[in-house]
């Protein structure tokens, strides 16, 4: 992730791993200036409890700001 925000200049990221329901964290690469928030989805919940967590986990990575957002461009 912190490879795919570096070349594509994104400030923030989002990890998204299939381990339960660990609380999401937020690791900040110093000097970066890069965000990359950890999320985790339980795939053995029900169908429909596994759809109503992933749409909990896009509202709250919609919640977190423009991700798409583009650092500053490295003078020439």
């Amino acid at each position: 992730m912190l490879a795919c925000c570096t070349v594509l200049a994104f400030r923030r990221g989002h990890l998204v791993y299939a381990e339960g329901d660990a609380e999401p964290y937020l690791h900040v690469v110093r000097r970066g200036g890069i965000e990359i928030r950890q999320h985790a989805l339980d795939l053995t919940l029900p169908p429909a409890e596994l759809l109503a967590a992933v749409e909990k986990l896009v509202e709250s990575t919609i919640g977190h700001g423009a991700d798409h957002e583009r650092a500053p461009a490295d003078p020439p």
